[in-house]
C-alpha cells in the first residue's frame, strides 16, 4: 500500500467528528480534480459524502494494487507447481510418503508437521487445477487463490525443513565426570536457517563497503548459526552452502 492510499484509509477509519474536514477534501480533490464537489463537502462539512467517494477511490487502488500483485504471484505460481507437485508425486508413489525410519520417536509436535503437509498437498492439486480454469480470468479475482496458493508452498517448506532436520538424541551413556554434547533443537535450527536467509542480502551489501566492522560482526553471527545447523547434520544443500561460502563463511 502506497502513502497516498494509507492517508485514504486513515480518513476511512477515522470517526466522523475526528475527520478534519478540509484536510481530507484536498485529499480528495488531489485524486479527482473535481472542485465543484470539494467546495460543497467542505462548505457543507459533508464527512459522509467525502468517505463515500474517497471509499470508491480507495477500492479501485486497492483492486489496482492487487492486480500488480497478482503477476508476481503468477511466477511464483509456476515455480511452487514446478518444484512442489513433482515431490509431492514421488512422495505418493512411495507407501510412507517421505515418512521418516524414526517417525515414531519423534515428539507430538514434530509428527504434526508430517500430518498437516499430508492435508496441504491436495488443497494445493485443487487451487493450481481451480487457477488452470481461471485463464481468462481478472488479475484481481485469480489473485486471492495465488496467494493462498504461494502461503500453503511456504507453510509446506517450512513443515518439511523442520521434520526433515529434527533430531532424536539417544540417552547418552554414563561417561563419569564429562556433560554430554547439547544437540540443537527444531526450533532453533529453524531460528538459525531464518537467520541466514534474513541477512544474507545485508551481508552482502556490507561486503562492499569501506568499513568492514560491520561486515565482519554480521559474518561472525552468520558462522555461528551455519556451524549449529552443520552440527546438527540439518541438511544444508550444496548449492546453499556455495552461496553462503561465497559471502566469505567457511563450511
Amino acid at each position: 500500500m502506497d502513502d497516498l492510499t494509507g492517508e485514504i484509509k486513515n480518513v476511512l477509519d477515522a470517526p466522523n467528528e475526528q475527520v478534519d474536514i478540509e484536510k481530507a477534501a484536498l485529499l480528495l480533490l488531489k485524486l479527482n480534480r473535481n472542485r465543484i464537489l470539494y467546495e460543497s463537502i467542505v462548505r457543507r462539512k459533508n464527512v459522509e459524502k467525502l468517505k463515500y467517494e474517497l471509499q470508491k477511490i480507495y477500492n479501485y487502488r486497492m483492486l489496482d494494487d492487487a492486480a500488480k500483485e497478482s503477476k508476481t504471484l503468477e511466477k511464483t505460481a509456476v515455480t511452487v507447481v514446478q518444484k512442489t507437485f513433482p515431490k509431492a508425486e514421488k512422495r505418493e508413489a512411495t507407501e510412507t510418503k517421505g515418512m521418516r525410519p524414526d517417525h515414531e520417536q519423534l515428539p507430538e509436535e514434530i509428527k504434526a508437521k508430517y500430518t498437516e503437509n499430508l492435508n496441504i498437498f491436495p488443497r494445493m492439486r485443487k487451487l493450481h487445477e481451480h487457477l488452470k480454469l481461471m485463464n481468462n480470468a481478472l488479475p484481481c479475482d485469480r489473485y486471492p487463490l495465488l496467494k493462498e496458493l504461494k502461503e500453503l508452498d511456504e507453510q509446506l517448506r517450512r513443515n518439511w525443513d523442520e521434520y526433515d532436520a529434527f533430531a532424536v538424541v539417544p540417552p547418552a551413556p554414563p561417561t563419569g565426570d564429562t556433560p554430554p554434547a547439547t544437540v540443537p533443537d527444531a526450533k532453533e535450527i529453524s531460528a538459525a536457517r531464518k537467520y541466514l536467509s534474513d541477512n544474507k542480502a545485508k551481508l552482502a551489501e556490507l561486503r562492499q563497503q569501506d568499513d568492514q566492522s560491520k561486515y565482519l560482526a554480521l559474518l561472525d553471527k552468520m558462522q555461528q548459526r551455519l556451524d549449529l545447523l552443520l552440527k546438527a547434520n540439518a541438511g544444508i544443500s550444496d548449492e546453499q552452502l556455495a552461496e553462503l561460502t561465497g559471502l566469505g563463511l567457511y563450511a
